[in-house]
């Protein structure tokens, strides 16, 4: 058996060794250790490869139309909101949307109640865009505790969500836009109170 430290001091060539092996002895070892760097250096290769075929690609935002006449994605700004996740954008057409839904908290939210409201906004990052005052139009039921938009800290809340409301009337509600915990950030530009008890209110348990 021929040790390490003699066969490197032999490939070297250093002082004071005796030669008394044939030269073809030190070439295995080089072609070995040739080999194992080429192996490892395609091992790497192949590991940044197959982390690039895993990798997910970010998810894009998407945005969703509701139109009356059913030419959007949906006809129920209701089915819009619990169809849309985070950072999306909710385009409501032009008409009068009065239908009211009924929604109840549920076991575990922070807020505890229900509510019935035009819209359903959950306290994410969500942006709702009308077409223009007057011309997207939540409302006109005329009964006693309807929100236009009701926007609730239910198990879906992301802390740091910031709703935007944009480019609509509220019309003939009590309240115009309900907040229910105040903790998400609510943007509001452009949008028009009609015979509205309250505007903006912020209501906790």
């Amino acid at each position: 058996m021929i040790n390490l430290p003699y066969r490197a001091n032999q490939m070297l060539g250093a002082p004071g060794v005796h030669n008394d092996l044939p030269s073809v002895v030190s070439q295995p070892i080089v072609s070995f250790i040739f080999a194992w760097r080429q192996v490892s250096i395609l091992h790497a290769l192949f590991g940044l490869l197959l982390l690039g075929l895993t990798a997910s690609p970010p998810v894009s935002a998407a945005t969703w139309r509701v139109e009356l006449d059913g030419s959007g994605d949906y006809e129920s700004t209701w089915d819009a909101v619990w169809r849309a996740d985070a950072g999306d954008t909710i385009l409501i057409g032009a008409g009068r949307f009065d239908t009211v839904h009924h929604y109840e908290s549920h076991d575990g939210a922070e807020w505890d109640g229900s509510v019935d409201t035009h819209m359903l906004l959950h306290s994410r990052d969500l942006t709702v865009i009308g077409q223009g005052p007057g011309v997207t139009i939540l409302g006109n039921s005329g009964l006693p505790n309807i929100f236009g938009i009701a926007v609730v800290f239910d198990y879906h809340t992301d802390w740091d969500a910031i709703v935007r409301i944009e480019n609509l009337s509220i019309e003939s509600t009590e309240t115009g836009i309900g907040v229910f915990y105040n903790e998400p950030i609510i943007h509001v530009a452009n949008v028009e109170f009609l015979s509205c008890g309250r505007g903006i209110t912020a209501f906790s348990s």
